[in-house]
């Protein structure tokens, strides 16, 4: 009798394992999108279904804006100013993105999804919270236009302090099973600041806050490939 009933709670156990087993699911997911602060998203994202409607994320996202800004900042004679230097114009960030992730199917195919909606609630961790921006000084001519030609007259590099590290994030999307292959187009939505790393610093007595816009959130518009593996 003993020996039954041992032999029963193995079946069990081995049952309950193999149908967990079925539904896991590896998943890579690459995204592109446009966002609120005028920059593109890009990101490759691993993701693991615990089950048919539960799992977990990381992604490594990449944003940067599409469009310079451009500040210049007069010196007191009025005969130099100094400017970004390089590519600096242009905001960006490198943020790792984890999250939890909730399946809720829409249309099913037999045992398998059609068309389901994902709702990921996570964060963003700025993996580069204070940005080291350089200015660079170059002569006005007399009809006040900046001379950018040739070198600078002189450099300096300062070091943004207190920037943010996490902040919340949260994305939903409608994914299309076609076989292996999924497509996915969504929003999402974080506190994010993408100017939060420069923010802080001050430069000849110019605030790097009084230049950019004023503090704003992170609404991006994506879409995405995947495969399931």
């Amino acid at each position: 009798m003993k020996l039954i009933f041992i032999t029963l709670l193995c079946g069990i156990s081995l049952a309950g394992t193999s149908q967990e087993e079925k539904f896991r699911r590896h998943e890579f997911q690459f995204t592109a999108g446009i966002n609120t602060h005028e920059a593109c998203e890009l990101e490759p994202c691993y993701l693991f279904m615990y089950n048919n409607y539960v799992g977990v994320s990381i992604g490594l996202t990449a944003m940067r804006q599409i469009w310079s800004h451009v500040f210049s900042y007069p010196t007191g004679d009025h005969t130099a100013a100094w400017m970004l230097s390089g590519n600096q114009e242009k905001a960006g960030a490198a943020l790792l993105r984890p999250s939890v992730r909730f399946r809720i199917p829409v249309i099913k195919d037999g045992a398998s999804n059609f068309l389901a909606l994902h709702i990921e609630p996570g964060l963003f961790v700025n993996l580069y919270p204070n940005e080291t921006l350089r200015f660079s000084l170059y002569k006005i001519a007399p009809s006040g236009v900046l001379l950018q030609g040739g070198y600078a007259l002189s450099e300096e590099k300062i070091r943004n302090k207190g920037g943010s590290c996490l902040s919340p994030h949260i994305k939903s999307y409608l994914t299309l099973w076609i076989d292996r292959y999924l497509v996915s187009a969504g929003y999402s939505y974080s506190s994010f600041d993408i100017y939060s790393n420069r923010r802080n610093i001050t430069f000849q007595g110019y605030s790097m806050n009084n230049f950019p816009w004023k503090k704003r959130v992170t609404g991006t518009l994506f879409l995405s490939a995947g495969y399931l593996f």
